[in-house]
Parts: C-alpha cells; sequence; structure tokens
C-alpha cells in the first residue's frame, strides 16, 4: 500500500512539474508568447527596402487580443508599429523588418492594444538575407499540326 502511495504521489508532483513548466498552470494558461521570428525570401518592392518575417504567436489568454507590435534594431526603435488581432491559441502574423547589411539585434514587443501592458518581448539576432533577381521570360510553343 505504502508503493502505490508513492507512486500516486510521484504521479501528481509529475503532472503538476509538466503542467507548470509548459506554462498550462494547473487548469487553463494565462500567457501570451511570442513563439518564433522566421526570416522570409521576400522584400516588397518598397522604399525603404523590408523584408517580410512570419511572427509567430501563442494566445492563452482564453480570449482574442488586439495587439500593437513594435520593432527595435540595434538599439533603435523603428518609426511605425503594426496592429493585428490575435485569436486564442497559435496564430502567425507577417511583419517587415528593415533591410540590413550586418548581424544586428532585434527585439520585438507585443503589447495589448487597449491598454498598453506588454504582453511578450522577443530578442534575437537578425541576419541580413541574399536579394535574389529573378528574370522571367516569356516563351511559349505554338503546335500548328503536321
Amino acid at each position: 500500500m505504502k508503493k502505490n502511495t508513492m507512486i500516486q504521489g510521484s504521479l501528481v508532483f509529475l503532472f503538476a512539474l509538466s503542467s507548470i513548466l509548459w506554462g498550462r498552470g494547473l487548469g487553463q494558461s494565462k500567457d501570451f508568447r511570442i513563439l518564433d521570428l522566421q526570416p522570409t525570401v521576400l522584400f516588397p518592392n518598397r522604399t525603404p527596402l523590408r523584408q517580410v518575417a512570419k511572427l509567430q504567436l501563442f494566445n492563452g489568454t482564453g480570449s482574442g487580443v488586439h495587439c500593437r507590435i513594435s520593432l527595435r534594431l540595434g538599439g533603435r526603435a523603428l518609426e511605425g508599429s503594426m496592429t493585428v488581432d490575435a485569436p486564442e491559441g497559435a496564430s502567425t502574423d507577417e511583419v517587415l523588418v528593415p533591410d540590413i547589411s550586418s548581424p544586428t539585434p532585434l527585439e520585438v514587443t507585443v503589447a495589448d492594444d487597449a491598454n498598453g501592458n506588454v504582453l511578450a518581448i522577443w530578442h534575437g539576432t537578425w541576419k541580413p538575407q541574399r536579394h535574389w533577381k529573378v528574370y522571367i521570360i516569356k516563351s511559349s510553343h505554338e503546335d500548328l499540326g503536321y
């Protein structure tokens, strides 16, 4: 009987520990996180040149949140911020990161647009991306018959 109680106690402890580590508490999650920021090869034809990046968010607050996303590149706040609606659960949004020539520290801040509370911050080093030129040549083949 003592062995069964010890095993049950160990299982409860492991469950509680895994719930805390995964940000679930012991029931409903109340967190908002930036899961990842991934570069793409896309540079929209605008001035100044900016790179499209995929920002992956996790909203565990229990309801959708209207967010304001702001960027700091090399310690300098970038002009203009964007707003997105973050539904409950995981979502992906596009952000525009200025083109750079050398690796630069980047900070992404997500704040609640209603009250300005910071929900999540992501820190990383943004690396310059290769610029591709794609040439499209129109060609056609007509087979008029034999």
